[in-house]
């Protein structure tokens, strides 16, 4: 009650008295704000002005439209050689052998059951099974999002599940009898050009397919990412005089990097994000030659810690990036 008073006569102060109730007044405030903010937005409304007309009817099919006849330059693909695939690669795991497994084991489910997937001692159906349930926690990533579009969009299948796993497995089997690749890089893709690694040191063979579509580019982390002696005497193959100075390791690079271009490479490419960070000092000649005869005096798998090492590492990246302003080559780091 003593609150009720107090903000009673606190009204009583700054409004009139007009012989209305505490609560007739409270009415008549609440309706005037009222009024207050529904003309202010009439007013904001109105205020809206259109500069220019809508678009006809249709216009996102326009744009779809638009989009899917642009030809691409496709920057950067992992291909697996179909001829170097087994028969338990051709079911519908293949859509879901490259990235997506690892929202399938934040799922849950443990590396060495999802690897078991990947081979044939399992039926289709018994694949499903064993992969349902982390499926289901995990369906609507971004990866497994990925596979559910590529089986709609390359195979007609709506949906990965029990009832559709068999008849999307028969499908991806008949297309790896055709000229697959073709038909999704050029016809569905509408891909100009794809743009490889070459050489490539892992599972995977980018020597394929129709010459005339692939471009390539070349990664020279080896001459960078160095902390042993050893990583810097590998490179005597590029420099058969031998590796004994940094002048020595400096024209190993250049002998490789002449390689390449007699390659035909398009760019110069990095992938030491995954390594290290991506902030290379332009540091003088004479600070990396005290780094690297530091190396080169230690045995030859004593490894050095990074903050050893970043002088001389980050000496070399200028090394590349210096030959490839002079063939006028574009760069493509990699952010890891």
């Amino acid at each position: 009650m003593k609150n009720y008073w107090a903000s009673q006569a606190f009204i009583s102060s700054i409004i009139p008295p007009t012989g209305l109730s505490f609560v007739k007044i409270l009415l008549i405030m609440k309706r005037t704000a009222l009024l207050i903010v529904a003309t202010f937005f009439f007013v904001t409304v109105s205020a809206q002005i259109q500069v220019r007309p809508l678009p006809e009817p249709g216009f996102d099919k326009r744009i779809r439209d638009f989009v899917n006849q642009m030809r691409v330059v496709d920057t950067h693909e992992h291909l697996l050689n179909p001829a170097k695939l087994d028969s338990s690669s051709f079911d519908f795991m293949l859509l879901i052998s490259h990235y997506a497994p690892g929202d399938i084991k934040s799922a849950g489910m443990p590396s060495q059951t999802f690897d078991k997937l990947l081979t044939d001692s399992l039926s289709v159906i018994e694949k499903w099974q064993t992969l349902k349930p982390y499926w289901e926690s995990s369906f609507n990533t971004a990866y497994n999002r990925a596979a559910l579009l590529s089986a709609d969009a390359l195979f007609g299948v709506k949906n990965i599940d029990e009832t559709t796993v068999e008849e999307l497995s028969e499908k991806i089997r008949k297309a790896y009898q055709t000229d697959w690749y073709n038909q999704v890089l050029k016809e569905k893709c509408g891909i100009e050009y794809v743009v490889e690694d070459y050489p490539f040191d892992d599972q995977e063979d980018r020597i394929f397919g129709d010459p005339d579509m692939f471009r390539y580019v070349r990664k020279f982390d080896s001459f960078i990412l160095l902390d042993s002696k050893d990583k810097i005497v590998n490179h005597t193959k590029s420099n058969t005089a031998g590796i004994h100075t940094l002048n020595d390791l400096v024209t190993a690079l250049e002998m490789a990097f002449h390689e390449a271009m007699a390659d035909k490479i398009v760019a110069v490419k990095t992938i030491l994000g995954y390594n290290r960070i991506l902030f290379y000092e332009d540091v003088k000649k004479e600070k990396a030659e005290e780094v690297f005869n530091k190396i080169m005096n230690s045995s030859g798998e004593t490894a050095f810690s990074f903050n050893e090492v970043k002088p001389l590492q980050d000496y070399m990246m200028h090394r590349v990036l210096d030959l490839a302003k002079q063939m006028i080559f574009l760069c493509k780091f990699i952010q890891g």
